[in-house]
């Protein structure tokens, strides 16, 4: 928050005193009791003269804003029981007159005046400056108000974006909305209108790419899939069917017409793109705050929350990296725990510090061609750095089609693989020699074979380079079927064996974060105790947390002692699904095992299971399985004792049991003792 004055920043002072006019700011013209203002600035623990303390601030902004004339600051900034008012004219506010422009924007829109709708959007996001009200936001009110500015300058970004397609300017949308769709990488509006625009570029691969990062992050942050709307335009560019002017945001409109979107995040309305296509609610009056779904506020992705220090190390390793300390860093964490969101946290700053970054996801779906994940960092690499690529492959005339990662047609194959290889490794550490570059690899451990020997030859060849390799890793990886019928687990194991290896395993929120993370999906005052449940319950993992409160329905349910009861006894749908695929594909030995071990109890041994099962068979195989799939952990003190890796593994499988035979497990069970 600053003041400009003849081109000019004037400094506003201290941390509180621009706090003090920050509160005032967002009532502007509204008298705001001297009693209220001290509880916000000093949240109940008020110096020993709080109102004489306030005066003195007071004093100061006044000066602060009109330098020249004390009276005339006195007259913007006065006293009027029971407090203070601010009687500035709204037109010198760029908050107001951001809201106003888009406003028009939108009238003329409506009224088919795409220029100079374009013109007022481009004028509305020209006033921004950096985020609202920085290094305030730890005054509630003004964190509040800075989010509910953000969400609306992401919908003018949004509407900016339509009206740009509709004019025919895909280029300057890809401009304006990489970035963003870097920082907001669940938020399916923008990332639509970017597709679209990648594809009237003729970019379609960069476009597919985008809707498989985008779907991934979904499903591991948010448990869902990608909304009807981005499904309709990744199908109609993957069928060449995409036509531009296009709308994308609810109902098809005609090729002639753009509708704007509303702002979100703003008190009581729903989130302008989800909710629309996941429940029908578009076009509603706007619902009661206590009654928004809990999963929709206050914005696409969950708040950044529990991390920082990861963050931080990534941050400095990745720093050394671009130093001429170059390294393979994985990030291993169990399914949900926020690897997605940890990874793109890190390539917003650095692309904020004008870092290039490349992305890739594995697919580990039918037809995808050996070395995929290569092929994508190499086909990005030859749109960004299109001729220090062409120079780095000219000498390469036998992979004319080094990109693709295609080998000559007739060449021997292992030899042709490994030279294909060589030639990517000294392609990627010439390109980093030149500019540093970080290559971000995710889910690696649903890549294929090639893609993890070309990983493992480059690891080899990182000292001393300017290129920074991060991959993720989910622990699933050692229990989950065979990727495309071929056990990778041992490559992966090499990999992170290896000296030059930096893992950082990422855990589960600790109990503040989780309640930090609650915080800022329903706000604050839940009670202690049942942020202790649902940290008990979820071990701290986002991805289970937020599947919980998505069940809630509203935000007062997490008031209501037996909705949380009953919600501390579920398991979430869909992880219930992918649980109950996951069981449903073990041998039957190990699966009965499991359904032994889970009647027993939350722990059991393995003389226990051996009793229960009364079938002479030792069962200590198929205990060692489920422990290396992650279902059971051992307990390290006492031998032949583990329990479940989560209470809701040992939940699935009772309920899936007969209840005929949970009786009989049972009655074994307790005539055991």
């Amino acid at each position: 928050m600053t003041r400009r004055r003849g081109g000019r920043v004037t400094p506003l002072g201290p941390p509180r005193h621009r706090a003090l006019l920050g509160l005032l700011l967002i009532r502007l013209g509204q008298v705001v009791p001297t009693d209220q203002l001290a509880e916000e600035l000093w949240s109940g623990a008020p110096p020993r003269r709080p109102a004489a303390t306030l005066q003195t601030y007071v004093s100061h902004l006044r000066r602060s804003l009109a330098p020249d004339c004390g009276a005339e600051g006195a007259r913007l900034l006065r006293f009027q029981s029971p407090g203070y008012v601010l009687a500035l004219d709204p037109e010198y506010v760029d908050a107001h007159r951001f809201e106003g422009l888009i406003a028009q924007a939108r009238r003329y829109a409506g009224e088919q005046l795409l220029q100079s709708a374009h013109d007022l959007l481009t004028a509305a996001l020209g006033l921004w400056h950096g985020s609202p009200f920085l290094g305030l936001t730890s005054y509630e009110p003004l964190a509040e108000e800075s989010s509910r500015l953000e969400q609306q300058r992401l919908t003018a970004v949004e509407s900016y974006a339509e009206v740009c397609l509709a004019l025919g300017q895909p280029d300057a949308v890809v401009a304006r909305l990489g970035p963003e769709a870097r920082h907001h990488p669940m938020r399916e509006r923008l990332i639509g209108h970017l597709m679209t625009a990648l594809y009237e570029l003729g970019r379609q691969a960069e476009a597919l790419q985008l809707y498989e990062r985008t779907r991934a992050c979904l499903a591991e942050e948010l448990g869902v899939d990608a909304d009807a709307e981005l499904q309709r335009v990744h199908t109609r560019i993957l069928r060449h069917e995409l036509t531009v002017p296009s709308h994308y945001s609810g109902a098809e409109a005609g090729p002639s017409v753009v509708h704007l979107g509303h702002p979100v995040g703003h008190l009581g309305g729903d989130d302008g793109s989800r909710k629309s296509s996941r429940d029908g609610s578009e076009g509603r009056s706007p619902a009661p705050l206590d009654e928004v779904p809990t999963a929709a506020r206050p914005g696409e992705a969950p708040s950044f929350v529990g991390r920082e220090r990861e963050l931080a190390a990534l941050l400095r390793l990745t720093d050394d990296a671009l130093q001429g300390a170059g390294h393979l860093m994985a990030v291993v964490g169990d399914m949900g725990v926020g690897k997605t969101r940890l990874i793109a946290e890190l390539v917003a700053r650095l692309g904020e510090m004008g870092q290039e970054v490349i992305c890739a996801q594995s697919d580990p779906g039918e037809g995808v061609p050996a070395h995929w994940l290569w092929s994508q960092i190499l086909r990005q690499l030859a749109l960004s750095r299109r001729e220090s690529f062409r120079e780095a492959t000219a000498s390469y005339a036998e992979s004319p089609n080094l990109a693709r990662l295609e080998p000559p047609s007739g060449a021997q194959p292992s030899r042709t693989r490994f030279l294909l290889q060589d030639a990517v490794c000294v392609t990627l550490t010439t390109l980093a020699a030149e500019r540093p570059l970080v290559l971000v690899l995710e889910n690696l451990h649903l890549s294929d074979g090639p893609s993890l020997d070309l990983l493992r030859l480059l690891r080899a060849r990182l000292y001393g380079s300017r290129l920074s390799v991060l991959v993720t890793i989910s622990d699933a990886y050692g229990r989950e079927e065979p990727v495309r019928g071929e056990d990778l687990s041992g490559k992966l194991s090499d990999i992170l064996s290896d000296p030059g290896t930096r893992t950082m395993r990422l855990e589960g929120l600790s109990e503040q974060a989780t309640e930090d993370l609650i915080a800022a999906q329903v706000g604050t005052g839940v009670d202690t105790q049942v942020v202790r449940a649902l940290h008990r319950r979820t071990q701290g993992n986002p991805y289970l947390l937020l599947q919980l409160l998505s069940m809630l329905g509203t935000t007062k349910s997490l008031h209501d002692h037996d909705a949380v009861s009953a919600l501390l006894t579920e398991v979430p749908p869909d992880l219930h699904t992918r649980l109950s695929r996951r069981l449903a594909a073990l041998p039957a030995r190990t699966r009965r095992v499991l359904e032994v071990c889970a009647v027993l109890g939350p722990e059991a041994d393995l003389d226990a299971v051996k009793a229960a099962l009364d079938d002479g068979e030792d069962p200590a195989a198929a205990v060692d399985s489920a422990v290396r799939g992650h279902l059971l952990t051992a307990d390290a003190k006492r031998p032949g004792v583990f329990s479940f890796t989560s209470v809701f593994v040992r939940e699935t499988l009772l309920g899936e049991l007969a209840p005929d035979d949970r009786d009989r497990l049972h009655a074994r069970a307790a005539r055991l003792g």
